[in-house]
């Protein structure tokens, strides 16, 4: 049943949201780097952890921990 809302394309896995229709699957190893690029990168605005996640949904990513991680 779950495995429904995942898709491969191009080599990528990707989960199928709500409102973004795919979202990138990011390995673990990545997740400390794209939570410092949105919090500190280029349009840096120090968001808090709920924050942080979903401009990390917005921007087409996705792990299971997101909530956790940020």
């Amino acid at each position: 049943r779950r495995a429904c809302a995942y898709v491969i394309l191009d080599s990528n896995l990707y989960r199928r949201g709500f409102s973004i229709p795919l979202l990138k699957c990011v390995e673990e190893d990545k997740v400390d780097y794209i939570l410092y690029e949105i919090h500190e990168g280029i349009n840096s605005q120090h968001l808090g952890g709920k924050s942080l996640a979903r401009k990390a949904l917005r921007a087409g990513y996705y792990w299971p921990t997101m909530q956790e991680d940020s």
